[in-house]
């Protein structure tokens, strides 16, 4: 294939606080028209191509905009997770996201009474197989997974977003049924958590400060 330089583009994904630092850093470059902007708003999940900037290659607009509507002003699309993802994000998309939903689609098809907040711990393996690549041999990505999932599982367990019920399985602890109910409610319990528990640590911070400030004692020896 051969490639011609003034009709490659250049796509950046940023953080919409970021949008003026990228549009001044381009201004005045030669190749800023190349540069095409899409803007990620982390709250609401929404990632839209910048309204001023348009893409010339159809084919690359069409990858990037599978399943949407090319005249909708807001394009809105589940954003994908990689290994070296946030913990929380990870049990955002890949727990909730994929492996909930897909307990809620199950339990409704089969008129189950299962309850589908019981995850199954190797679904959740399979799930992160299946949507994350690494260059690496199966065997050597399960082993490299697994591991990143027990982490992700004590992180968890820690901000009480679920339970372990036994070496297989968890439970999500949570009121309502949908997933954008569910969804909802752990990130909240989450954001409370992580704040409450910043806000232990800063204070214990600031009261080790006062404390060295008011007796000049660095460190247990110097109580000798």
């Amino acid at each position: 294939m051969k490639l011609e330089k003034e009709k490659i583009e250049y796509v950046l994904c940023i953080f919409d606080k970021d949008r003026q630092k990228f549009k001044d850093a381009l201004k005045n470059q030669d190749v800023a028209k190349l540069f095409k902007l899409w803007i990620y708003s982390p709250h609401s999940e929404i990632i839209q191509l910048y309204l001023e900037h348009s893409h010339n290659n159809l084919e690359l607009s069409t990858v990037l905009l599978k399943g949407f509507a090319e005249k909708q002003s807001r394009v809105r699309f589940e954003l994908p997770y990689i290994a070296s993802s946030h913990k929380f994000s990870i049990i955002q998309r890949a727990i909730i996201g994929d492996c909930y939903k897909k307990n809620l689609r199950n339990k409704s098809e089969n008129q189950s009474d299962d309850n589908p907040k019981i995850i199954n711990i190797d679904d959740i393996l399979s799930t992160l197989m299946d949507k994350i690549s690494l260059g690496m041999s199966n065997e050597k990505k399960r082993e490299l997974l697994r591991e990143k999932l027990n982490y992700i599982i004590r992180y968890g367990e820690k901000f009480e977003l679920f339970e372990c019920l036994n070496d297989h399985e968890i439970r999500l602890i949570s009121s309502g049924i949908g997933t954008g109910v569910v969804m909802e409610y752990i990130k909240k319990k989450f954001e409370k958590k992580w704040i409450d528990e910043r806000t232990e640590e800063l204070a214990r911070q600031e009261a080790l400060r006062r404390f060295i400030d008011s007796t000049g004692i660095m460190q247990l020896s110097d109580y000798e």
